[in-house]
């Protein structure tokens, strides 16, 4: 990381030790300070909240990694990418939740969307797709990886980067082929041949749907 004062190295050590241990949402500023054997003004020197610090760490820790791997794209990205979080799976898992303005979660998505599009966006366009559409759909796809990776390191840790990597390419080339499959149907004007199997509703369920009860009244 570039040059950063005794205090801050304090507070970094310590905001990674907390994240791990009870996640960034319970995570408090004083928190901070105390595991650091600091007071709260002092932190306040460095940092506007507990996300500027998060944000700091790793915005910094990934560019340095990863700059030159996710400048190339497609699959040997996302494989470096998942690598890297490999590292310190409970930090980043947590991280990788906040997904609001200006956080490394929303960060991350916006990096998978650029590798989702050097994949996909000529071919959104030979489908008349505005740059506006491709972008939003590309989007959607990413945010769906970020999920998909805080899955694979806060509640299946025990798979390395390597194994999780052949799940999502297998999902993706799977996805694609049920989209092909859909595409060819439709412009065949035949009936898909997908299999929609719709979960049935529990008995539970059912009594506390309004419109379900009114319709078994209305049959009685």
């Amino acid at each position: 990381m570039p040059s950063i004062t005794h205090g801050e190295s304090l507070l970094i050590q310590a905001v990674k030790e907390l994240v791990r241990e009870q996640g960034l949402e319970k995570t408090t500023v004083l928190q901070i300070a105390q595991r650091a054997g600091l007071n709260r003004q002092t932190f306040y020197k460095h940092f506007t909240d507990k996300y500027n610090l998060v944000n700091k760490i790793c915005y910094t820790e990934f560019i340095i990694a990863q700059r030159d791997s996710v400048s190339q794209g497609g699959w040997e990205a996302v494989g470096s990418i998942l690598s890297f979080f490999e590292s310190d799976k409970a930090f980043y898992g947590s991280v990788l939740q906040e997904t609001g303005q200006n956080s490394f979660g929303s960060y991350i998505v916006e990096v998978f969307q650029c590798i989702i599009l050097n994949f996909t966006e000529e071919g959104f366009r030979q489908y008349g797709l505005s740059e506006k559409e491709t972008n939003g759909i590309a989007y959607e796809l990413a945010d769906d990886f970020r999920s998909g990776v805080v899955f694979w390191l806060l509640e299946e840790p025990e798979k390395d980067a390597q194994q999780f990597f052949n799940v999502l390419r297998n999902a993706s080339r799977a996805f694609s082929a049920m989209i092909c499959s859909f595409s060819k149907a439709l412009e065949n004007s035949a009936p898909c041949e997908i299999p929609i199997n719709l979960p049935a509703l529990r008995n539970d369920d059912i009594k506390r749907t309004t419109l379900v009860n009114n319709l078994s009244h209305i049959d009685r």
